[in-house]
């Protein structure tokens, strides 16, 4: 049965939470469904797909001269009463991190826990996100399902140059040779842990002479960041298609992200693309999977431990290897668009009965 959809957001302008719900338009659309996104202000030519996208002046304005839609969804706290004001039956929430978990927004936090205690169905990206809400508001406050994430394994897949060439080598020789390592995310955003990552690419050149810091973030680099050791390429706002290149391009990622870390976005995407990763052990890296080989793991803020796991891979093979294949099959078993759409519309055929 066809629905009609619309996802409120406050800016489309390009970021991984944005591209999260563009993704999953993308998804119901090719169910058939009518999806459109309403939103107050950005720009969505940076998206590599055709998606319909609505500029209002307010969220809640009526819906003139169309039918309104079955559902409305909310994809941020700001965003819940404007939905819940569109006089549209069904709304849900989008939680892809409790933002009241971010030390950055403490002056909302008490709005944004009343925003969630809004008693619509929440649509949670991984089980360990209904878990922290269970944990905040009870298991009884608002139903809670746990929709899963969408990784575009299209875009984000190993390159066709051959990854292999330097671990034939011998491991003698192996120290010696350029390795990029990929460090993504705001410094700004305590929660993206891009400090300690910088530390541990610090603590590494320790240890090797030719080591490679690729930095991509949505703004520009902190003065801090090559205070704590150089960054020899940057790169801003960088479009979908392009991360994908310089995933390609990269040996390996660290992302020593937070507990408060609603997903990690790039994490996956590196490792659909081939990359192998150095992890934190937080709720989301772990909850990819329930068997971990996909990464190499490590407690938060052990940039050491960081700098060694590099150091194992590149003597390591076979290991290498393996967590390589683990985390590309793991991408495409658990991170499918069309699972996602299906959880969300049995979501709503559930609230329209």
């Amino acid at each position: 049965m066809t629905m009609r959809i619309c996802y409120l957001m406050d800016s489309v302008a390009k970021g991984g939470g944005v591209r999260v719900v563009f993704d999953q338009a993308r998804a119901l659309s090719r169910n058939g469904h009518e999806v459109k996104i309403r939103t107050m202000g950005g720009d969505s030519d940076w998206y590599p797909y055709n998606v319909d996208v609505e500029f209002v002046k307010h969220l809640d304005q009526p819906f003139v001269n169309e039918a309104l839609p079955d559902a409305v969804i909310a994809t941020y706290w700001t965003t819940v009463e404007p939905a819940l004001a569109t006089g549209v039956p069904i709304v849900l929430h989008l939680c892809q991190g409790f933002e009241a978990d971010f030390p950055e927004l403490a002056e909302n936090h008490f709005a944004i826990r009343e925003a969630y205690l809004r008693a619509i169905p929440k649509l949670t990206v991984g089980s360990w996100l209904a878990e922290r809400l269970e944990t905040v508001f009870g298991p009884k406050s608002f139903p809670i399902h746990v929709i899963g994430q969408c990784v575009d394994t299209a875009l984000y897949q190993p390159g066709k140059v051959s990854w292999k060439w330097k671990w034939y080598l011998p491991e003698s020789l192996r120290p010696r040779l350029p390795w990029n390592i990929l460090v993504v995310g705001d410094y700004a955003i305590s929660c993206k842990g891009v400090s300690d990552s910088l530390h541990a690419v610090r603590l590494l050149r320790e240890m090797l002479p030719r080591v490679y810091l690729t930095r991509i973030s949505m703004h520009p680099l902190d003065k801090e960041e090559n205070q704590i050791t150089g960054v020899n390429s940057s790169y801003i706002g960088v479009s979908p298609r392009d991360m994908a290149k310089l995933y390609h391009r990269a040996d390996f990622m660290i992302s020593m992200s937070l507990p408060a870390e609603g997903f990690g976005l790039p994490a996956v995407e590196a490792m659909a693309s081939g990359c192998p990763a150095v992890l934190t052990r937080i709720p989301s890296y772990l909850g990819f999977d329930h068997n971990h080989d996909y990464a190499t793991f490590v407690d938060i803020h052990d940039s050491a431990g960081a700098a060694v796991s590099i150091l194992d891979l590149i003597a390591d093979k076979d290991l290498c290897f393996h967590q390589r294949h683990a985390a590309l099959k793991m991408v495409r078993k658990n991170f499918c668009a069309d699972s996602v759409a299906g959880h969300i519309e049995k979501v709503i055929y559930e609230q329209r009965q």
